[in-house]
């Protein structure tokens, strides 16, 4: 593993972090890579993380109880399904067959999601788990925080994706349409652009609270940036370069025309001359966020052979003039873009970026480095991404949801994320501006207010309070340590026999909403979904079908509810209540009342995680039966069935964790 990793870094990782919470950041670094899904880097044979071993797999609809894993192709004529399969190290270069707004929602299909094969083609159930295409990746997240329930933002291409990192929102077209698409490639050239701020220019105009006059910010990258920095498609930017090129005579209509030539040097020192009389708030913009590094020097001014913006990353560091907020932007050749860069062209520039920031002492024990995917490109990952309900309507497009757009890998790297821990809060490219937010005090009023409700800020995967070695991973090589996580969701229901409708009581004690989505296909086509804090105010509904109920419900970090039974069994007027309990002990309280004449006998058996007894008990209409599962031996997992001996038709599963604030270890 350590050959992966540069030494610098292995070094500077053995230092105690500094005191301070948010207080001792003083540097923030954003890498964001191209179109890889979490599933294709860590969904096979990853420890403690959410990949194909999942035990809350969806089901797809009409396929006799098949897991997501199995994907149909729903083109051909003849059956045939899809499952992952291993991608070898010499094909890191290959593509599914298309990865935008139309396939992205064809491959959803509603919340199906089962229709990746037609959407994307065969390719898209690839992977990689070989150490040779994915070992600095896995590395860092063995070493580091490793997030298994970050969501690109939009179901399409990257340039919809990278406006929700650097705004945090996903915008307009000029025209009034909003952003689905890579439309402002197409206008490159001309002078109309995003009208909305981007967060670079709030910050432009807001105090460092740390005490410097303007909160110092940077884009690195190189003569090209493959349309990766969405800046350069904002019409006050647009307006900068357009300016500059025009004042220095040259007769490109745009940076990436101009850089995209074979550039010489009397153009690039024409173009230099231009911008440096631009008027002051212009140059700033400009050197900020749209200037070039030219190609790194030799190996006698450039020994470590670092590629031009890391080469200009690193000296900066060396000056001391790093900024509070770097956002690096590979080439097209190190994007780890399908088709035309593999994972092991990116891991080279992640390892230059890691041994630049672990070099310099005081640098790294000071900065926060986010490693993160803009997409998945075409590339399968099995988890549903949240979609908001269709009442919020400001986050659909022509009936589709914008968002959340599929998992993608995300690694956060800093003194205070090592351990090796994995966090599954729900996240997506909003986080990484939120969490900004929380750490400069400058905020983005353009985040849509489901998002916030959606989507954490990233606060969750730090530890500010460790002052020693972090804890060992647990001895069971499925699970990893995780971060503790803000929810503590709980569902239950009863079943109305007056008017056949089951109903569901959700509730969340937690201190962020958590995101659930109900799969009942016997009477809905698609899923519905519900955002949950405190205790909902819209309970679900499920009518029965010919007398009859069975569906399930999931949620964050494996947390599920499976509900079955009839009007017309032994049990149809027998409930179930849970209640849980974090502290001192963590467990789970199961209340099953009846108001039929009949005793109903109770058993609770685990299914994973405990080895302990079945609970048994009798549940009459004179006495409800109380059970109490305890799951201090589980780490706070839990995985029970309850059934019921006179009705062979009832069933709940209960699936989750309990949260009491503390790490704990991974499901």
């Amino acid at each position: 593993m350590s050959d992966v990793l540069p030494p610098s870094l292995l070094k500077a990782m053995q230092r105690t972090p500094r005191p301070g919470g948010l207080k001792a950041i003083q540097h923030v670094v954003f890498l964001m890579q191209e179109n890889r899904s979490f599933d294709h880097y860590f969904g096979s044979g990853f420890r403690g993380v959410r990949g194909y071993e999942d035990l809350n797999l969806v089901t797809l609809p009409g396929s006799d109880g098949r897991s997501v894993l199995d994907q149909p192709d729903q083109d051909s004529p003849v059956p045939v399904v899809y499952r992952p399969y291993q991608l070898k190290p010499e094909h890191g270069k290959v593509a599914p067959a298309s990865h935008d707004w139309s396939t992205g929602h064809r491959a959803w299909n509603n919340g199906r999601y089962d229709n990746w094969i037609a959407a994307k083609g065969g390719a898209t159930m690839g992977y990689f788990d070989q150490p040779k295409v994915v070992g600095t990746y896995r590395a860092l997240a063995e070493k580091f925080t490793v997030c298994d329930a970050y969501h690109c933002s939009v179901m399409s291409e990257t340039s919809s994706n990278r406006n929700y990192l650097f705004s945090g929102f996903g915008g307009w077209e000029p025209d009034g349409k909003r952003v689905t698409g890579a439309a402002a490639h197409e206008r490159e050239n001309s002078p109309e652009g995003y009208n909305w701020a981007s967060y670079p220019e709030i910050l432009e105009v807001n105090n460092d609270p740390f005490g410097a006059d303007g909160i110092s910010w940077r884009v690195y990258q190189g003569w090209d940036n493959f349309y990766d920095n969405n800046l350069e498609f904002h019409a006050e930017f647009k307006r900068i370069f357009q300016s500059a090129l025009k004042k220095a005579g040259l007769t490109a209509g745009s940076l990436f025309d101009f850089y995209n030539r074979a550039v010489s040097q009397q153009d690039v020192e024409k173009l230099a001359k231009a911008v440096a009389e631009l008027p002051a708030a212009d140059r700033s913009l400009y050197d900020r966020g749209l200037f070039r590094c030219p190609p790194a020097p030799g190996p006698e001014q450039n020994p470590q052979n670092y590629k031009d913006f890391v080469y200009a990353f690193a000296q900066d560091i060396k000056a001391g003039r790093a900024p509070r907020v770097s956002y690096l932007v590979p080439a097209e050749a190190d994007s780890e873009h399908p088709g035309s860069s593999a994972p092991m062209d990116g891991e080279k520039i992640v390892y230059q970026v890691l041994d630049a920031i672990a070099s310099n002492d005081d640098m790294w024990d000071s900065t926060v480095l986010f490693i993160s995917y803009d997409e998945n490109d075409g590339f399968f990952d099995h988890v549903p991404p949240p979609v908001p309900p269709p009442t919020v309507t400001d986050e659909y497009v022509d009936g589709q949801p914008i968002g959340l757009g599929n998992r993608v890998p995300v690694i956060a790297v800093s003194p205070w994320t090592v351990g090796g821990y994995v966090n599954s809060q729900v996240f997506d490219h909003t986080s990484q501006v939120r969490f900004l937010e929380e750490w400069l005090g400058v905020r983005q009023p353009a985040i849509s207010r489901w998002r916030r409700t959606v989507a954490g800020d990233l606060m969750s995967v730090f530890d500010f309070g460790r002052t020693g070695d972090p804890p060992s991973q647990p001895a069971d090589p499925d699970r990893r340590l995780a971060r503790p996580l803000p929810y503590q969701p709980d569902v239950h229901g009863t079943l109305d026999r007056n008017t056949d409708v089951f109903t569901l009581s959700m509730s969340n004690s937690g201190a962020a909403s958590t995101h659930l989505t109900v799969y009942a296909y016997d009477v809905y086509q698609h899923p519905q979904h519900f955002d949950v804090l405190g205790t909902s105010s819209t309970p679900a509904k499920v009518p029965l079908k010919d007398g009859a109920y069975d569906f399930y419900l999931t949620g964050p970090n494996g947390f599920r509810r499976e509900f079955a039974g009839t009007a017309a069994g032994a049990a149809a007027n027998t409930d179930l209540a849970t209640a849980i309990t974090a502290n001192p002990t963590r467990r789970l309280t199961l209340a099953i009342t009846t108001t039929g004449r009949k005793p109903q006998a109770v058993t609770v058996k685990p299914l994973h995680y405990s080895t302990a007894q079945p609970l048994n008990g009798t549940a009459t209409a004179e006495k409800p039966l109380v059970l109490t599962w305890d799951t201090e031996d589980a780490q706070g997992w839990y995985d029970l069935d309850v059934s019921i001996a006179e009705d062979t038709s009832f069933r709940r599963r209960l699936v989750g964790h309990i949260e009491n604030g503390l790490p704990s270890t991974s499901g």
